[in-house]
C-alpha cells in the first residue's frame, strides 16, 4: 500500500491436512477463524474480530465472521480484503504490503525487508511463502504515493473442500492500473468483507478507495462415490513465459499412474512422484463431451516431487476439460520448492496449445 455436483475425493489424513468445520453431505466449508501475518524485520497480523483477543498484541481485527462463523455452500465465495481505516490514520486496515499496524508508521515489504505472508484458517496453517506474492506485492514496494499495486487472483492453496486465492486491490496510486484492472476480478462475492475508505491527499481516489491485500475462498462441490481419470497436457502464457505440461492423474490416488510434468524457462522441470489429494468435480455450465460425459470435469489436486531433480517439492494445480477441441480447457498451479518458496504460480488460464481429457 501507500499511505497517505459432483465430485470424487480421496485424501490421505484429510482431517490432519485441513481442520475446516464442513458437512460431510454437502462439503460446506465454515470460516470460523482467519489470521494473516507479514513478518519480517517488522510484523503486522490481521485477524477477525471474534478472535482477536488470541492474536498478537497489536494485531488489527478486520473482519466481523459472526460468532458461527460464514458458512459457504459449494459454488459459494467469500471475500475477504480492507474493512475501513486504521484508528491512527486513513490507511486501509489491510495494507499488507506496507505492514499498516494500529499505530502510524509504514514498513514497506522490500528486497531488503522482505515479508513473509502466513494465512491461518481455524487455527490451522494453509499458507506461508516467503517470496513474491500479491500481498507483499512482491516484496519491492517503494513506499511511494504513485506505484500501483493490484494484482489479479492467484492460486495459493487448494483444500479437498475448497480453493484460497491472493490478490490486491488498488483504485488509489496516481499510475495506470494494471491492463487487467485495479481490482482482482471478480471482485464481488457471496459473501464481501470489505469496505471502501476516503483517498488519501495526493492520491488517485476521493471516496470507496482501495489499497489493500485481498483474500478469496471458493468452496468445493459435494463428494459422491465415483472414479475416473483426466489425461493430456498443454501449454499456457504467464506474461510471455511458456509453460507446458502433461500428465496422467485418477480421482482416487490409489488408482496408478498418477504422473504429471511441468516445464518452464530456463530449463526448470518439475516432476510429480506421488499424487497426494484429488477432488474431481461438476461444473454444471461446463459440457465437457464429446466423446461422452465422464461425470466430472475439473481436477483439483496436490502432490509432491522433484524441481530440477531436487526432491521436497510440491505442487497444487487445477485442471479443467471444457469440451472439443480443447481451446476453453484451463490449467492452474503453485509450484514450490523443498523449502516451501513459491517458484511458479499460473492463475486459471486458457491453453494456447494442447487438451484435457477426463475419462470415466
Amino acid at each position: 500500500m501507500k499511505r497517505g455436483t459432483k465430485a470424487v475425493y480421496s485424501m490421505l489424513g484429510l482431517m490432519t491436512l485441513w481442520s475446516m468445520s464442513t458437512a460431510a453431505s454437502n462439503a460446506q466449508v465454515t470460516v470460523e477463524s482467519v489470521k494473516v501475518t507479514l513478518s519480517g524485520t517488522h510484523t503486522a497480523v490481521y485477524c477477525d474480530q471474534q478472535h482477536l483477543a488470541s492474536c498478537p498484541a497489536g494485531a488489527i481485527g478486520v473482519w466481523n465472521l459472526t460468532n458461527n462463523g460464514i458458512t459457504l455452500q459449494p459454488g459459494q465465495t467469500l471475500i475477504l480484503t480492507q474493512t475501513g481505516a486504521t484508528p491512527a490514520n486513513n490507511f486501509g486496515n489491510f495494507d499488507t504490503s506496507e505492514r499498516v499496524s494500529l499505530g502510524p508508521n509504514l514498513f514497506s515489504c522490500t528486497a531488503a525487508d522482505p515479508c513473509t505472508v502466513t494465512i491461518e484458517i481455524n487455527g490451522v496453517q494453509v499458507y506461508s511463502n516467503a517470496g513474491p506474492n500479491p500481498l507483499n506485492f512482491g516484496n519491492v514496494d517503494d513506499g511511494s504515493l504513485t506505484t500501483n499495486e493490484a494484482a489479479q487472483w492467484v492460486l495459493a492453496a487448494t483444500k479437498p473442500n475448497y480453493t484460497l486465492q491472493l490478490g490486491y486491490a488498488d483504485n488509489e496510486h496516481t499510475t495506470t492500473c494494471p491492463a487487467s484492472g485495479c481490482l482482482p476480478n471478480p471482485f464481488t462475492a457471496t459473501y464481501f468483507l470489505g469496505a471502501g475508505v476516503a483517498g488519501e491527499p495526493g492520491t488517485n481516489c476521493g471516496n470507496n478507495c482501495y489499497d489493500a491485500g485481498a483474500l478469496r475462498i471458493t468452496a468445493l462441490q459435494a463428494p459422491v462415490t465415483a472414479v475416473g481419470r483426466m489425461t493430456g497436457g498443454g501449454s499456457v502464457f504467464k506474461n510471455s513465459l511458456r509453460i507446458t505440461h502433461g500428465f496422467e492423474i485418477h480421482c482416487d490416488i490409489t488408482d496408478t499412474p498418477n504422473t504429471l510434468e511441468v516445464n518452464w524457462a530456463d530449463a526448470n522441470n518439475f516432476h510429480m512422484d506421488t499424487l497426494t489429494s484429488a477432488v474431481c468435480s461438476d461444473d454444471p455450465a461446463i459440457d465437457q463431451k464429446p466423446p461422452k460425459s465422464a461425470g466430472f470435469d475439473t481436477f483439483v489436486g496436490t502432490g509432491t516431487g522433484k524441481l530440477n531433480g531436487v526432491a521436497g517439492a510440491t505442487i497444487s494445480f487445477t485442471f479443467v476439460d471444457a469440451g472439443e477441441p480443447g481451446t476453453s480447457d484451463t490449467a492452474a498451479y503453485v509450484i514450490k520448492d523443498q523449502n516451501g518458496n513459491t517458484v511458479l504460480t499460473v492463475a486459471a488460464t486458457a491453453l494456447t496449445k494442447g487438451n484435457q481429457q477426463t475419462h470415466q
